[in-house]
């Protein structure tokens, strides 16, 4: 009877298409099952309100500023 061992790890696989596998993980000669399951890419980062603006500035055109319509939301949202 053969106890199969499972071992577990994460890799990079290089241009040439290679893995290289953890030192004493396998014994050379030994047959192995290959399981590849590609990892998705980090998510990027939010931006803060503070960071979009300095990215997107000069996209972006000034808008009108209604003095009533500003004091209203001022009041309300303070």
């Amino acid at each position: 009877m053969i106890i199969a061992k499972t071992i577990r790890f994460t890799a990079t696989v290089a241009r040439d298409g290679t893995i290289q596998l953890p030192e004493g993980a396998v014994e050379e000669g030994s047959s192995v099952q290959v399981v590849l399951k590609p990892v998705k890419a980090a998510k990027t980062q939010k931006l803060t309100p503070t960071q979009f603006v300095e990215k997107f500035r000069g996209f972006l055109k000034p808008a009108e500023v209604h003095d009533d319509k500003y004091n209203y939301l001022m009041k309300k949202h303070s």
